[in-house]
């Protein structure tokens, strides 16, 4: 499942590990603090905003059941960078919509790669925890709640002098790039694609 000959050494990959679940917190967690500017974007009342949003748990669901799969059939990374892409398109994306259809659909699309994410990840995580010998999840998991924290007050500031669609784009935008860039770092670790039918 992963490389024999490896050029990482077990803390660089706890290390990357643990800043990847600290990134994956900033984004998820950048747009709740612009809850009541989309909900009035989309012209919807404090009850249909809620329906809406809670609808992304269909993605969430439908991604939770299939992606394990795809983590053993085309490895962590691929996994990773499509699902990063499209949580941080997605959550752009919503942005700047004005339509509560359109927003339900990328809403699920953004459910469904936040479950996408998770699942590499954590899969991840546990290959490092196997290597390391020790419990480490607690700790990874660590860094996600700081990284959810960071962004709740970074973004709760931002709401007062940026704009909900200069704020959003710029910081998905950079989130995915520092993504790319780390994976690209725990690459010779990572968990590969199977070889078997």
């Amino acid at each position: 499942m992963h490389s024999s000959k490896s050029s990482l050494s077990v803390s660089e990959e706890k290390k990357y590990v643990g800043i990847l679940f600290f990134l994956f917190a900033v984004q998820i967690m950048s747009w709740v603090p612009r809850f009541p500017e989309i909900k009035a974007n989309l012209d919807l009342s404090n009850g249909e905003f809620g329906t809406y949003l809670s609808l992304g748990s269909v993605g969430a669901v439908i991604a939770m059941l299939s992606s394990g799969h795809f983590v053993h059939k085309l490895g962590a990374k691929k996994v990773l960078i499509i699902a990063a892409l499209s949580m941080c398109l997605s959550i752009a994306v919503i942005a700047h919509l004005q339509s509560a259809p359109i927003f339900i659909i990328v809403n699920m699309i953004n459910g469904a790669s936040i479950s996408a994410f998770n699942i590499a990840l954590n899969a991840q995580a546990f290959h490092a925890q196997d290597r390391a010998g020790e419990l480490i999840l607690s700790r990874q998991h660590g860094y996600w709640t700081m990284g959810a924290v960071a962004t709740a007050i970074f973004s709760g500031f931002m709401v007062e002098f940026v704009g909900i669609a200069l704020h959003i784009n710029v910081l998905s935008a950079v989130v995915f790039l520092i993504i790319l860039f780390i994976i690209k770092k725990l690459e010779p670790e990572m968990i590969k694609a199977s070889e078997e039918d």
